[in-house]
């Protein structure tokens, strides 16, 4: 039979033709998943919800400081009952759970904390030389930093 000018046999096509073609759409799908990177783009759309959660419990900790003569609560639990933050945000499944310390260490909530810095694991690729995002009430600064006790830059 001849199609388009191609001449094709009249049996279909033979087992090594079908295995070259699976072999090549092979090639190619390994290819496409190597470029788009699953794995990593899921990572940075949890490191998006980290951000914004930081962003969010920072916001609610500097208004409960507002409404309490500049006191903050002492643990992430006595922030998340108070009505500052809507949602108790939670780090995304495979992340450590976020690090809330309250100064100075001790203190009572609403009444003697000072400042409060609160930290979150970040996982993409770009993150890997500092993983962790850190807000610090004191300097009002949102960081990257290489541990979670590390200090944001002046």
């Amino acid at each position: 039979m001849k199609l388009f000018g191609i001449q094709f046999q009249d049996g279909g096509y033979t087992l090594v033709e079908l295995l070259v073609v699976i072999a090549i759409f092979s090639i190619l799908s390994m290819g496409l998943v190597v470029a788009v990177n699953p794995v990593n783009n899921l990572r940075k759309a949890a490191d998006a919800m980290v951000i914004n959660d930081i962003s969010a419990l920072a916001r609610g900790a500097e208004a409960y400081a507002n409404s309490h003569n500049g006191f903050y609560p002492a643990t992430l639990e006595d922030l998340r009952l108070s009505d500052e933050v809507r949602l108790a945000e939670d780090s995304p499944l495979g992340y450590s759970p976020y690090v809330y310390v309250a100064f100075p260490s001790g203190c009572v909530t609403g009444a003697t904390c000072t400042s409060i810095t609160i930290v979150g694991e970040q996982k993409a690729q770009k993150f890997v030389a500092t993983p962790f995002l850190r807000f610090e009430s004191q300097t009002g600064k949102t960081c990257h930093v290489v541990t979670v006790s590390s200090l944001c830059p002046l």
